[in-house]
């Protein structure tokens, strides 16, 4: 079984491109599709709680993916993608959703982030100023993660950063990606 972490902060586009590959299903070989915050129906802002609330929540979403990974096993399924978040803007700073434990457990083949491209950042506000600030925090985070989640397994990582008004080519690069892991044998 083939897995792949897609991860990336809320701003990045990850998700509109995540659906678009799952709605055009016959694009890649055959897969499973997994958004962990569906799988535990996990609310993001409850992880706004205390860190202990954080870490029983965490821990519950950790079993519930192993039980869907243990299914797709059984079942001898091919490719899974994973949806996920890495981290997590919380009021105490950014909450690591997915730990080396978990990483551990899953394996995945590959590991993608898809983060929004901020070297060209489009301000029309002066307030939204801060706002890219803390967004470009957390891409950082995320992709030192990424990494750290890919030396730990040996998985294989690439960053897509999706420049503003151009999903198609993010989308383009994510599904080649995807095809060249789903078709190495």
């Amino acid at each position: 079984m083939k897995v792949v972490f897609i991860g990336g902060s809320k701003e990045s586009s990850k998700d509109a491109i995540v659906n678009l590959i799952v709605k055009s299903r016959g694009v890649l070989p055959e897969f499973e599709y997994v958004r962990l915050t569906d799988v535990s129906n996990i609310n993001i802002r409850e992880l706004w709680k205390s860190r202990a609330e954080q870490l029983k929540l965490r821990n519950g979403l950790y079993a519930k993916l192993k039980k869907k990974m243990d299914e797709f096993q059984k079942r001898e399924v091919a490719n899974v993608i994973v949806n996920c978040y890495f981290t997590v803007d919380t009021r105490h700073g950014f909450f690591p959703l997915i730990s080396e434990e978990l990483i551990k457990m899953v394996k995945p083949d590959m590991i993608l982030v898809i983060e929004e491209d901020s070297r060209k950042p489009h301000i029309k506000y002066p307030d939204e100023v801060e706002k890219l600030k803390r967004m470009v925090s957390q891409q950082e985070v995320n992709i030192h993660y990424a990494g750290l989640y890919s030396y730990l397994t040996t998985a294989h990582l690439k960053v897509i950063r999706v420049r503003r008004g151009h999903v198609k080519a993010a989308l383009k690069e994510t599904i080649m990606t995807l095809k060249n892991m789903f078709g190495d044998d």
